[in-house]
């Protein structure tokens, strides 16, 4: 948000939000997106009345946000930290689960006391189906040893990324993932443009 807005915490914008008499505002890079997402889901379980306004990219989202035309914004870690740290936008909370070392003094959503609120953009690793049993595994290890590396696991976390390994139920992952966002697409009535 804008460094001077009322609220600091999430806690605060959601107070703001409902006394605020109309909905609140909150841009997105556009409409899909997983910063559009992020804030589909804080409206929805808050029930705080929300707005969202899409942008052709991050960029203008965040210039009208800083100038106090939209209240807030979900983006990306490494669109705004240069912002956060220039102090020309607040940051009030990072949507995954634990802290990134991008913006480590920004505390999750979920500490906030926002339970179960964890929102990333993933990246996974898929082959075909018919891929054999010891290729997979081969693959998974492969992956495992290089996110081990200190350069490696460092030149991700300058981009806000948080390294994970690989995870043996992946496709647990994607199933629990698409009922997530299935109801938040379809109870924000969200459609592709």
């Amino acid at each position: 948000t804008r460094p001077d807005a009322p609220y600091k915490t999430m806690k605060e914008f959601e107070e703001f939000a409902r006394k605020k008499g109309s909905p609140a505002t909150f841009a997105s890079g556009g409409t899909g997106t997983v910063a559009h997402l992020a804030g589909e889901l804080f409206a929805s379980r808050t029930k705080v009345p929300m707005q969202h306004i899409p942008y052709r990219g991050e960029g203008p989202s965040l210039a009208d946000v800083a100038s106090g035309t939209l209240d807030l914004t979900f983006a990306t870690m490494a669109g705004v930290a240069g912002q956060v740290e220039a102090g020309t936008l607040r940051a009030l909370g990072i949507t995954t689960a634990e802290r990134a070392s991008l913006l480590a003094k920004v505390p999750t959503i979920q500490e906030q006391g926002y339970a179960d609120f964890d929102v990333s953009a993933w990246i996974g690793l898929m082959v075909p189906v018919a891929t054999s049993a010891d290729i997979t595994a081969r693959l998974g290890k492969a992956l495992r040893a290089a996110l081990e590396k200190p350069e490696n696991r460092a030149k991700l976390e300058q981009t806000g990324a948080i390294p994970a390994a690989v995870n043996a139920n992946f496709p647990g992952f994607l199933a629990s993932e698409a009922a997530t966002w299935d109801k938040i697409i379809k109870e924000a009535k969200i459609k592709v443009e």
